[in-house]
């Protein structure tokens, strides 16, 4: 039982490992690993991401402990998908296709505002660290133009997001929230 354990914790710790592998490594790759991806893979595995990300933020309860892990486990999961969809969006979104933009947009629409307007904040709102990785992803949603150079149309759920949580009691929260609202308010011009 001992040994079972200690392997769940390396699977687990391996599923995050494995994400920000996959973050750096874009990043490092650039927008050509986009243009130059066979078969859509990376597409894929955004889209695997962004589904991992909305599992574990909002459909999937946070407090039962499963395979997933811990609380603390799923907390940096969620943050980890987030970071890695962000990263992807900063240094490659303006290359993807419409469905993968969309699906990932979408994504981050649902995390925030799926989890706003029930009366605990849901899930993924109730975490400092979670916040952040949220709202960092919604201004990178914002702040990338689609291939098409239209504009995200998200601003509405993050700009509602954001002020209310720029009254957050932790310092970074509040200051991601400000950041997201400035971002809202900056009109996309081409």
């Amino acid at each position: 039982q001992e040994s079972r354990g200690l392997g769940d914790v390396y699977k687990r710790q391996l599923r995050c490992m494995t994400v920000r592998v996959f973050s750096h490594a874009l990043v490092r790759a650039g927008p050509g690993a986009i243009l130059a991806s066979e078969g859509d893979i990376l597409a894929k595995d955004l889209l695997f991401l962004s589904g991992c990300l909305l599992e574990q933020a909002v459909a999937g309860g946070m407090a039962v402990e499963d395979e997933w892990g811990t609380l603390s486990d799923r907390i940096e999961l969620v943050t980890a998908c987030a970071d890695a969809v962000g990263n992807a969006l900063s240094v490659a979104g303006a290359y993807l296709d419409t469905h993968t933009r969309a699906t990932l947009e979408s994504t981050a629409s649902l995390c925030l505002s799926g989890t706003l307007f029930e009366a605990d904040m849901g899930p993924a709102l109730a975490y400092s660290q979670m916040k952040c990785a949220l709202l960092r992803l919604a201004i990178n949603c914002i702040s990338i133009p689609w291939s098409d150079g239209a504009a995200s149309n998200i601003t509405d759920v993050v700009r509602q997001v954001a002020t209310t949580l720029k009254g957050d009691r932790d310092k970074s929260v509040a200051m991601e929230a400000f950041s997201a609202i400035g971002v809202c308010a900056v009109p996309y011009t081409h």
